[in-house]
């Protein structure tokens, strides 16, 4: 949260919209920000963060306080090559 107020002092645009921004310009995830408002004037101010973009060292500032630890199973799948038996090159890729 205190990147998020950061970067919205940086640009002078409300959190709101740099959060919106920060999700619209996820290169992976794909998503689209669900405007959650209550009244016309929230609407507005969720639709003006269309008109700017986040830079992309603000950009990665967020996304590097955003991270978390996925923790177990995935720190014990991750580059473990003995969960095939070391085998994994020699499994048929059935996909291609």
């Amino acid at each position: 949260m205190k990147e998020v107020q950061s970067v919205a002092q940086e640009t002078g645009k409300p959190m709101s919209q740099v959060a919106i921004n920060w999700i619209r310009q996820n290169p992976v995830a794909q998503m689209i920000p669900i405007l959650g408002a209550r009244s016309a004037k929230q609407l507005k101010d969720n639709l003006d963060a269309i008109d700017w973009k986040l830079t992309e060292e603000q950009y990665q500032r967020l996304d590097t306080v955003s991270q978390i630890d996925l923790g177990f199973p995935q720190d014990m799948l991750n580059g473990n090559r003995y969960i095939f038996g070391a085998t994994f090159d020699k499994i048929d890729n059935h996909r291609k």
